[in-house]
């Protein structure tokens, strides 16, 4: 039986007159493969680490990810996991994002 788990929250809120705090949701899929879903954002780093420290995982443990989308609040994070394969899949015509 597959196991998820969040392991960041998203976050779209904004800040002052003119700013915004943005991050994507990551979650974590254990099935007979470990993956994620998303990388988060900027921030998402340190974090996304610790989390899956708390999993008793690391980056190169991360057997896929699927990225949703490829704004920069879902995938920045991509780098940490060097050993994973990344899937995330467009049909033709232009991507709105």
């Amino acid at each position: 039986m597959a196991e998820i788990k969040v392991l960041i929250e998203g976050v779209n809120e904004k800040i002052g007159e003119d700013k915004l705090k943005v991050g994507s949701t990551v979650a974590l899929i254990k099935t007979d493969k470990i993956i994620l879903v998303d990388t988060g954002s900027f921030l998402d780093g340190g974090k996304l680490i610790n989390e899956l420290k708390m999993e008793d995982l690391t980056p190169e443990k991360i057997d896929i990810i699927v990225l949703t989308h490829i704004h920069l609040d879902h995938i920045i994070n991509v780098h940490l996991f060097k050993n994973a394969k990344i899937i995330c899949k467009f049909r033709g015509g232009l991507y709105p994002g």
